[in-house]
């Protein structure tokens, strides 16, 4: 993504030849190193599914680019360009605007390094517009071109410079203070991460080699933290028969089987509660209970349909 802002100011074609070729053979030594010391793939389809990653696959495996340009993603990206900048939506405008200053003021008198930098800013445009345009952390990379830019607007002004560094560090410090107080130290505190704190209640009331009913965080939360099983709803979806089945199974296991009912969309938990749920407790507003239905499986035999 950063690709045509690197070639635009390597320009020199040589020069072009040997970034892109050191660009290459770092990322591909990255790759080979971790599929041989660590993935190690049987198979070509193996190796396929690892270097296309779980983003972009689909149940079966297929790919499948889940984002697509349009009005709604164009406005979480302006958005988020905004509040990327720190300070809230209204800091985060003035800021954009300095940039977009910036850039004006700098377009004929330094006009390589300001081209780089819109060419920079479009290579990562060009994906996030198109693909989760509304996730925080893939838009740290738009920080560095846009504070050069801004940068460059404090250049124009026609101030002496001592003024423009007080001024630039002023805006500096008070950015970090609000990024500290209003989000760094209030999500660094574990007791106000609610997916945490689920987590751990769960890992303290479940026995060992327990599954856990996930979706959302807790396919995430629950095996990290909790350190317990995750039954992932995200491979059942429209699939519940199969569902039904793996509920069996794990009953015929002797593996007991748990629902936190208000993690779950409403159409998963009217399912689940048909399953006959045994309440197991309490903590927060959460309720633990045990899907019963997988405990009466282990009586009766398990029942495979074709095509599962």
């Amino acid at each position: 993504m950063f690709l045509p802002a690197g070639l635009y100011l390597v320009r020199d074609r040589r020069r072009c030849l040997r970034y892109v070729a050191v660009l290459g053979a770092t990322t591909a030594a990255a790759y080979a190193f971790c599929g041989i010391v660590w993935m190690r793939p049987r198979s070509f389809e193996e190796l396929r599914v690892w270097l296309l990653g779980s983003s972009v696959l689909t149940l079966d495996r297929s790919f499948s680019w889940h984002g697509g340009y349009s009005l709604p993603g164009l406005k979480l990206w302006l958005n988020l360009s905004r509040t990327i900048l720190g300070g809230g939506p209204i800091a985060g405008t003035l800021l954009a605007a300095l940039a977009a200053a910036g850039a004006a003021a700098s377009w004929r008198s330094r006009p390589r390094p300001t081209r780089a930098c819109l060419l920079w800013l479009a290579g990562y445009a060009v994906l996030y517009l198109s693909w989760e345009p509304g996730t925080f952390v893939y838009r740290i990379t738009d920080l560095l071109p846009v504070w050069l830019l801004i940068l460059a607007a404090f250049e124009a002004l026609p101030w002496r410079p001592s003024w423009k560094n007080i001024g630039l560090a002023a805006i500096v410090a008070a950015l970090g203070l609000n990024n500290l107080f209003t989000d760094a130290l209030p999500n660094g505190d574990p007791l106000r991460n609610a997916s945490l704190q689920r987590a751990l209640w769960l890992g303290r009331t479940t026995p060992e080699g327990a599954w856990i009913v996930v979706d959302n965080n807790d396919q995430v939360y629950v095996p990290y933290f909790a350190h317990r099983n995750p039954l992932n709803l995200r491979y059942y979806t429209a699939r519940k028969e199969l569902l039904r089945t793996r509920l069996n199974e794990l009953g015929a296991q002797g593996a007991p089987v748990f629902v936190v009912p208000e993690t779950l969309s409403p159409e998963w938990r009217e399912w689940f509660a048909a399953q006959r749920l045994e309440g197991k407790g309490r903590f927060q507003g959460w309720s633990l209970s045990q899907v019963r239905a997988a405990v009466e499986g282990s009586a009766r035999p398990i029942v495979r349909r074709k095509g599962n």
